[in-house]
């Protein structure tokens, strides 16, 4: 429990753990009342899966990757996404008072986000299908995922900003405001780039203000609980996220603002991993879903920069950020799968204990 430095009520950080979540009182035996235990960061995991297919098909594209690896494993990486997705998608469509509920929690609130992000990605997939429905069923989906965003990031910081105070910020605070980039990384695929490079430039002002005052919160005020040490994982997320942005939905990236952001990319990286062995002895609780995005849009970028970087002359750069780039991309896929399966794991008990 935190107190706020204005001396509001104690705001509990935990993130509840999946047999007893729910926002509102559930009562046995009914679907929608069961919907309401499936955990917000749920939608950390979704977007996880559908990034890290998306990794693997940028892989197979550079030909670092074994033929029909990226195959096999991307329509499972889809599933796996879709499958938790939708359940979560519903909880808050048949339950919308648990979203604002939820928004009001500054752990909570803060991932929620990750579902619309995860939608984004997703209709990057279905724009490349052949059927013209479907493909305009994408360029919808991406549109409304992009408003959701932003509703969320706006409903987030109204609820927060009453009761602001450092200590009551964690790392996943970087996710409302910053996640929208996943905008940027997607909007090729729609041919919608002009539409979303303005979301680059708000998601990078929002890094360069709040990376600072997140490190001073996490160096100098009160440390962050154990129950949401976990989303210390999301620091290497946004500026991967930033460089996979740029690199995406930019026709001529600046070179000094590529070689700017790519030290800060590589090293917030670096820094999880070290986190990770901290991190994975804590007991499972949803908030693992943090340990996953991050890794996967760490590998996304350093694949990505090998690209730019073999687009203009640079071998050895190009080289050096491939191996990188191959190596995290396993190191993610690896997470994504452990996590997943605690993820299974703790719905299979979920419905044997409701059995």
């Amino acid at each position: 429990m935190t107190k706020s430095a204005h001396g509001a009520q104690p705001v509990s950080l935990a993130v509840p753990i999946l047999e007893q979540h729910s926002s509102l009182e559930t009562r046995s035996g009914g679907f929608v009342y069961q919907l309401a235990r499936i955990p917000a960061p749920t939608g950390g995991v979704s977007l996880a899966s559908f990034s890290l297919a998306s990794a693997l098909a940028l892989a197979e594209s550079q030909q670092l990757l074994l033929p029909g690896l990226a195959g096999f494993f991307v329509p499972l990486l889809l599933a796996l996404g879709g499958f938790w997705l939708l359940p979560l998608l519903s909880k808050y469509l048949l339950q919308p008072r648990l979203l604002l509920n939820e928004l009001a929690h500054p752990v909570l609130g803060s991932v929620l986000p990750t579902a619309a992000m995860a939608m984004m990605v997703a209709a990057s997939w279905l724009v490349q299908l052949d059927t013209a429905v479907v493909q305009q069923a994408g360029v919808v989906l991406w549109s409304g995922a992009v408003a959701l965003h932003a509703v969320l990031l706006i409903g987030f910081c109204g609820r927060q900003w009453r009761l602001f105070s450092l200590d009551r910020m964690v790392p996943s605070w970087f996710v409302p405001p910053i996640g929208i980039v996943v905008a940027c990384v997607t909007a090729p695929a729609m041919g919608l780039e002009l539409v979303a490079q303005p979301l680059f430039w708000f998601g990078l002002v929002a890094y360069g203000i709040k990376l600072p005052v997140m490190l001073y919160r996490l160096l100098f005020v009160e440390r962050i609980p154990e129950s949401a040490l976990c989303t210390f994982a999301i620091m290497g997320a946004p500026a991967s996220l930033l460089l996979a942005g740029y690199l995406s939905c930019f026709d001529t990236p600046n070179h000094l603002l590529v070689l700017l952001l790519a030290p800060i990319a590589l090293s917030m990286t670096a820094l999880v991993y070290l986190a990770l062995i901290k991190l994975l002895q804590l007991p499972f609780s949803p908030g693992y879903a943090a340990f996953t995005f991050p890794l996967v849009i760490g590998a996304t970028a350093q694949l990505l920069l090998s690209q730019w970087a073999q687009q203009n002359g640079m071998a050895e750069l190009a080289e050096l950020t491939a191996i990188a780039g191959l190596g995290e991309l396993v190191v993610a896929a690896v997470m994504v799968l452990y996590v997943s399966g605690h993820y299974l794991s703790a719905l299979i008990k979920f419905v044997c204990w409701r059995a």
